[in-house]
């Protein structure tokens, strides 16, 4: 099952993931928008690029389920967050991560908060 020098050099015991996230925070390239809360940066970490999907601090409307109306609405968030930031570089300060096992971020764009901009333009819920 491996060698014993290989276990000589993991410890047994370590900080939680989480513990190292809420330190993290990075400039990174906004990707793909997935709706209006969701979306996959690119950014730097020990020399490789990585892509993670993070959701924002706040929550919109989904794209799929829910009624015809609240639809629409997440439709208009995610095309506001599109417009906003898709291809651009962002900041990403990361939080924890959600019940699903997501990195939550907080997320700036030119100096603003993208969630209090989702916020101001009535995207949020």
């Amino acid at each position: 099952m491996g060698n014993k020098s290989s276990k000589e050099q993991i410890p047994e015991e370590a900080p939680k993931f989480s513990d190292f996230l809420q330190e993290f925070n990075t400039d990174a390239r906004v990707s793909r928008i997935i709706d209006g809360d969701t979306m996959e940066v690119i950014f730097k970490l020990n020399d490789k690029y990585y892509t993670f999907r993070c959701n924002l601090e706040v929550d919109t409307y989904e794209v799929r389920g829910g009624t015809e109306e609240t639809k629409l609405l997440g439709k208009k968030a995610k095309k506001f967050l599109e417009d906003l930031i898709q291809g651009e570089i962002v900041h990403v300060y990361c939080k924890n991560l959600d019940f699903l096992g997501r990195i939550v971020v907080r997320m700036t764009y030119q100096g603003k908060d993208v969630s209090k901009l989702l916020e101001t333009n009535g995207f949020v819920v």
